[in-house]
Parts: structure tokens; sequence; C-alpha cells
């Protein structure tokens, strides 16, 4: 994927995502996704304790509802990032 820097961003597979064991290795993942998110936002997924595998199973309506109550952009931009990994296959 081409960004409007002229970056090429590629996709990690189901596998190397799922790999992130520890939430912080998942979140250190994530900010090199250069996807525009605030302390805000990592905080929200870090108290959540989110991990590689079950980042894999938001979606935006979990994202924005309790516990992560997450706002509507940041939810639609990871969302994003999870069906473009899902899409990419194994």
């Amino acid at each position: 994927m081409s960004t409007s820097t002229g970056k090429t961003i590629s996709l990690p597979t189901i596998k190397e995502v799922e790999g992130y064991k520890t939430t912080e290795d998942f979140l250190e993942f994530l900010r090199k996704q250069d996807l525009g998110l605030d302390d805000d936002d990592f905080n929200i997924l870090r108290k959540q304790k989110v991990n590689g595998r079950n980042f894999l199973r938001l979606n935006v309506d979990k994202l924005i509802a309790n516990p992560y109550n997450l706002p509507g952009g940041p939810a639609e931009t990871i969302a994003e990032l999870i069906e473009k990994i899902k899409g990419e296959g194994q």
C-alpha cells in the first residue's frame, strides 16, 4: 500500500500479527503503521491489554463501544487496517 508521502508500507500476515503476544509488542507494531493514532488511542488499547491475536477480532462496533470507547475516527482507521490484514490472507 502506498501513502501520500511515497512510502510503501507492507502489511503483515495474519500469522505475524498473531505473533505479537504482549500488549507492548503489539502497540509497537501498531505505532509503526503510521495511522495517525495519538497517545490516548494507544492508552485505551494498552488498558484493555490488546495483543495481536485479539486485535484481529476487533471491528469498528467493538472499538466505539464499552470498554474501548474509541472516537469514531481512530476506530474506523483501526478497523480498516484489520480488514486489510485479513484481506491479504495468510
